[in-house]
């Protein structure tokens, strides 16, 4: 490895054995670098290794990470797909569950009015609100019906 003082010259640059400067300069009775170039180009080198290595770990680590994250993105979007679906599900549940109670409702309120036409129809007949069901030929079933209008103190159980 040439010194400095040789590589600016361009003159060969050949280590003298006794010194641990060069022949051009011993003969010029100057301090030699050559030793150093030598070892700092040695630290060089080496240094450009381990970076080379740390490049190619950090860059294996980079890879791995990155497969981390795809499987993780793919994970997301999986569990994210699922969540629509149950929450559309839910929601499509819900609705049924809202509508079968409005039918309910409109069978209840069918049912009450049909009954409060009937009751309207028999008093308009003139049957009286104590009526004695048994003797209208209906069966034993229908003999605990009570009167026909519930009052206050009685109570018609609800056909539900």
């Amino acid at each position: 490895m040439p010194c400095t003082r040789c590589y600016r010259a361009k003159l060969p640059c050949i280590m003298s054995g006794a010194s641990s400067r060069c022949g051009n300069c011993v003969k010029a009775r100057k301090s030699c670098d050559g030793v150093l170039v030598a070892s700092s180009l040695e630290r060089v080198l080496a240094q450009r290794q381990a970076l080379e290595r740390q490049e190619e770990e950090t860059g294996e680590q980079v890879e791995s990470l990155n497969a981390q994250m795809l499987e993780l993105q793919t994970q997301l979007a999986e569990a994210l797909s699922r969540l629509s679906r149950i929450r559309k599900t839910r929601k499509k549940a819900e609705e049924r569950g809202e509508e079968l109670f409005r039918r309910g409702m409109e069978e209840e309120d069918a049912e009450v009015a049909a009954e409060q036409s009937a009751v309207h129809d028999l008093q308009q007949l003139g049957v009286p609100n104590d009526v004695d069901w048994s003797s209208l030929g209906v069966g034993l079933e229908f003999a605990d019906l009570g009167p026909l209008v519930p009052t206050e103190e009685t109570h018609v159980p609800s056909s539900s």
